[in-house]
């Protein structure tokens, strides 16, 4: 009997280690492999006693065009595909959205917020849950850094570069005017 508690505890604490390892382990490979994409943002910069300081990032573009005839396939928090494509302004945008997996290699696996806002008597948008929509930071900088990204989201000079993989998007940084803001808020200290 005591061999099987053994076993039942060695199983345990097996499954507590790999599971967060499993997280860090897809987290890394994302960032390594993954196409880097850059989106504008508009940020604020909330506490959140429980998760610490980030800078929230709220996207310029977090929609959706959709063919009128197809309103009826996105509710409310419905998993989604939502396709990414680089514009001229070297910004990436979202393209097209699907119950499917899309047959480019650049998408986001995500949810619709609900909601749709006609464009014309053919198109809708529909908007998208943004699964990156948090830059946490050490406690000291976090200020700095949201003074920074404010003043840069007013002169429309604040993005933020995402590294996508199979759907899953891990931040990579934000930068201010061109600089990262890791290092904007590490120099002001």
């Amino acid at each position: 009997m005591k061999k099987l508690y053994l076993i039942l505890l060695l199983g345990i604490i097996f499954v507590q280690l790999a599971v967060p390892f499993k997280m860090m382990y897809d987290r890394e490979r994302v960032l390594k492999n993954g196409t880097r994409f850059s989106f504008k943002t508009r940020p604020i910069d909330p506490a959140d006693p429980f998760q610490g300081r980030f800078v929230r990032l709220q996207l310029k573009d977090s929609h959706c065009t959709i063919p009128e005839d197809r309103t009826e396939d996105f509710r409310r928090k419905q998993k989604m595909y939502a396709t990414i494509r680089v514009h001229e302004d070297g910004y990436a945008h979202f393209t097209a959205a699907g119950k499917e997996v899309p047959d480019s290699p650049h998408f986001l696996k995500t949810r619709t917020r609900g909601g749709f806002s006609k464009l014309d008597d053919a198109q809708y948008n529909v908007r998208i849950q943004i699964p990156f929509d948090r830059f946490y930071m050490e406690e000291g900088k976090a200020p700095r850094a949201e003074k920074l990204a404010i003043d840069a989201a007013r002169k429309g000079d604040c993005w933020v570069d995402v590294r996508i993989l199979n759907g899953r998007a891990v931040i990579e940084d934000v930068y201010v005017e061109g600089e990262s803001i890791r290092a904007l808020s590490r120099v002001a200290q």
